[in-house]
């Protein structure tokens, strides 16, 4: 007998179908290569119609290399704009197949500074940094996505030292800053876990317009 609804369950799904008060919810599914393109190609005339296209993102995309590979080669190969959001932390040796295959990378930069990354995230940014050089090194079209995240890379201090090193590689993408949000707080009960930034104060207009110009004075090209 089970000792409880967890030791008993199947992850069926059918119990959020009858849940009163939605408290339960069915999050994600599992699709195979051909399931996951039968429904991206019923749209595939919108995307040839508006010059658009498919982005895949996470979570870590990449952690599933071999899918997101194999779905992204079939889609190119009918002529659909393909792109991949990625936070750079993958295997060094996908670098060629990755630039091989997609269109367009949207790469998530949290930061180059070593010691504050390892404090904060509590992992080495090594990879993620000599991944990031290797893509510069190609010609694959790279946008750096850099969230302005309060006390962690938001200052004008840290924002130079980001464009410090950008300035060291074979070419200087295009940078999109990104206002930081409290959005994530919905989810503490979801995940039961007490979300850090939950009282800090999402990201101003000023502050946005000022890390804007930090970039752009120091060189690098930012998008809005």
């Amino acid at each position: 007998m089970a000792n409880s609804w967890r030791d008993g369950c199947l992850v069926c799904g059918k119990c959020t179908k009858f849940c009163s008060a939605q408290a339960r919810r069915f999050v994600g599914s599992e699709f195979t290569v051909d399931q996951l393109l039968e429904n991206i190609l019923e749209d595939l005339a919108f995307y040839k119609g508006t010059n658009g296209g498919i982005t895949f993102s996470g979570g870590e995309p990449l952690a599933q290399p071999d899918f997101i590979f194999a779905c992204a080669n079939i889609l190119r190969a009918k002529d659909v704009h393909v792109a991949v959001e990625t936070s750079g932390f993958w295997p060094t040796d996908l670098s060629e197949e990755l630039i091989n295959t997609f269109d367009l990378i949207l790469f998530d930069l949290k930061h180059v500074n070593k010691n504050k990354f390892m404090k904060t995230i509590g992992k080495d940014n090594k990879n993620i940094l000599l991944n990031l050089k290797l893509l510069l090194d190609s010609a694959i079209p790279i946008e750096l996505h850099i969230t302005l995240i309060p006390e962690f890379n938001d200052a004008s201090s840290d924002l130079v030292e980001i464009a410090n090193w950008l300035k060291k590689c074979s070419r200087i993408p295009q940078v999109k800053l990104l206002p930081f949000h409290r959005l994530a707080t919905a989810k503490e009960k979801l995940f039961n876990r007490i979300y850090p930034l939950a009282n800090q104060a999402p990201t101003t207009e000023d502050q946005l317009n000022l890390a804007i110009k930090t970039l752009r004075d120091e060189g690098i090209p930012v998008i809005i």
